[in-house]
């Protein structure tokens, strides 16, 4: 079984993100139910963490895949944030809470994402042991942009514990390469086999934040100790990430208004629009019109 993840909570905007993410994967297993790879589809089911359940729930009471909650509170939310307050931090607990409840592999998915194809041989690479992340982003010591050059600084002049902290394991640092490659983790599945690398993903994060408070270093400590584990797949053909493109939740809003009332087979059938930044001199109303996704 391949549970597909959310974190979804607070704002309604993330909750409108969340909700179109779910229905473009709804999407592709609705079309691909008569689609050459029709049977074939690994064991799946869908899994938010919110504070809002109620949300959700008239929308995907009719979902052809099982869709099941797990209530977040606002004392649990600044919990998992830790004494660093970080709010990436949120996401590796949630990760750690499903391993901790629940059985089977993880494919762990961000509200602002669109599927754009199927994505069952991703799915079967995560349940036969590989890992999965959105796109390779380039190595650190490239120094490629702003926040690159920084992390490179960073890296140079700090070491970590590596592993999951405690009492056999705090002392020995170690200096991670500069030629880290930075994943971006948008998405990110790991087998059931390999749960325990969560806790040295959140160690390293306590570490590195609680040093530089860069909004990356969740996702460079997933990068760093999947790497050290073995391959990582890429994402990004079959999910679009939309993380640099927040003026879609305009878009994303409309859509649900306009078909609040309907089935959600009917939704799933309707045109939607495709999160594709316009270019920097076209206006909204322009922008407005590129629409016809699904």
């Amino acid at each position: 079984m391949v549970t597909v993840l959310y974190q979804a909570y607070g704002h309604q905007d993330i909750l409108n993100e969340c909700l179109f993410s779910i229905m473009s994967f709804l999407r592709q297993v609705a079309e691909d139910e008569q689609g050459p790879s029709a049977g074939s589809r690994p064991a799946c089911k869908i899994l938010i963490y919110t504070d809002q359940p109620e949300f959700f729930r008239p929308w995907l009471s009719s979902s052809p895949i099982p869709v099941n909650y797990e209530q977040l509170t606002a004392r649990q939310i600044q919990e998992y944030r830790g004494a660093i307050d970080f709010v990436h931090r949120v996401k590796v607990k949630v990760i750690e809470h499903f391993f901790a409840h629940h059985q089977g592999h993880l494919f762990y998915v961000d509200s602002d994402t669109v599927f754009t194809s199927p994505p069952w041989a991703l799915f079967q690479a995560v349940a036969e042991g590989q890992f999965v992340m959105h796109i390779n982003e380039g190595r650190i010591s490239d120094k490629i942009n702003p926040i690159f050059k920084k992390m490179y600084r960073f890296l140079r002049r700090n070491a970590f514990v590596l592993g999951p902290m405690g009492p056999q394991n705090s002392g020995n640092k170690t200096f991670i390469p500069v030629d880290t490659a930075m994943w971006n983790a948008g998405v990110l599945g790991i087998p059931e086999g390999q749960k325990d690398l969560v806790q040295e993903v959140l160690s390293l994060t306590d570490q590195m934040y609680s040093i530089y408070a860069k909004h990356v270093m969740e996702q460079f400590a997933f990068s760093y100790i999947l790497s050290r584990r073995g391959e990582i797949l890429s994402a990004d053909k079959q999910i679009h990430h939309y993380w640099d493109f927040k003026e879609f939740r305009v878009e994303i809003a409309e859509f649900l208004d306009r078909h609040r009332e309907q089935p959600l087979a009917q939704v799933l059938q309707a045109d939607a629009p495709k999160p594709i930044r316009p270019p920097k001199k076209a206006t909204w109303s322009l922008f407005s019109k590129w629409r016809a996704y699904w």
